[in-house]
């Protein structure tokens, strides 16, 4: 290759190379601060939520069953939930922690039941033994107990599955969390069963993971969303996605909503 002559006009190949690569390079830095500053980072995020929720109200109608989406404001992810028990909603946060502290009585009296049924149990198997040690009559005694009480096998009752005992949806990629697109992120959720609006953590996501803060937004096969509100964001960008519990609808809107603009009065109903 021949030398460019000084004062000829034009770039030599390598320069012309270096050039598009250094380019490349900027428009590459440029491209995610461009989306953060457009905002089109966070429309794509609450599109998403938007459409998630959509979904879950189309399948809720469709297998008859509740669900909800769980979202987790500290990590920044969501995902579905189903039950085929009893799903309850609150009022308020009051009912909620009364509810609580209900669930956490009745589970209270049936671990107590359940160790005086293990005590019987364990008396019942004792008199077995003693009556197959026996003589004859003995053990004719044993083999009526056996027969009564199913060869010292006992027949306890299970926990108590109380309400909203939901597991991860049967479709696996409902059920797997997702994670918000970019460096978008929950700045907050509210649902009736709470006062306020739920933030997550400023110093960042807690070390034990049951200590995260989740909003579950329940749906249920009536056709009936919870009211509710989640806040997606990315610095001063910030889409509210709120649900319309009567016609079902989800709704993407600008800026945070007051949740006290729009919500309706929940009752503590079984659906």
């Amino acid at each position: 290759m021949r030398s460019r002559r000084p004062g000829s006009g034009g770039f030599t190949l390598i320069e012309l190379m270096a050039s598009i690569l250094v380019m490349s390079i900027v428009v590459a830095l440029a491209i995610p601060a461009l989306g953060t500053w457009t905002g089109s980072d966070v429309r794509r995020a609450s599109g998403q939520v938007a459409s998630t929720l959509r979904y879950v109200f189309e399948e809720a109608t469709i297998r008859r069953t509740p669900m909800r989406v769980a979202f987790n404001l500290d990590r920044g992810t969501y995902w579905v939930e189903e039950t085929t028990g009893v799903a309850r909603i609150f009022r308020d946060q009051d009912a909620r922690e009364a509810a609580e502290e209900r669930a956490l009585l009745d589970e209270k009296e049936k671990a107590e039941l359940l160790e005086d049924q293990a005590r019987e149990a364990e008396s019942q198997s004792q008199a077995l033994e003693q009556a197959r040690s026996g003589d004859t009559a003995a053990s004719g005694m044993g083999g009526f107990l056996s027969s009564l009480f199913g060869g010292g096998a006992s027949t306890v009752v299970q926990p108590y599955e109380g309400i909203n005992r939901f597991q991860p949806a049967e479709d696996e990629e409902l059920a797997r969390p997702r994670s918000l697109p970019g460096g978008v992120s929950f700045h907050g959720g509210w649902t009736p069963a709470f006062d306020e609006v739920r933030r997550p953590a400023e110093e960042g996501p807690p070390e034990k993971p049951e200590d995260d803060a989740v909003v579950y937004v329940h749906v249920f096969p009536s056709g009936y969303v919870e009211d509710a509100v989640l806040y997606v964001g990315q610095g001063e960008n910030v889409q509210s996605v709120r649900t319309e519990p009567l016609t079902g609808r989800i709704r993407v809107e600008d800026g945070e909503l007051d949740p006290r603009s729009f919500r309706l009065d929940e009752r503590e109903v079984d659906r």
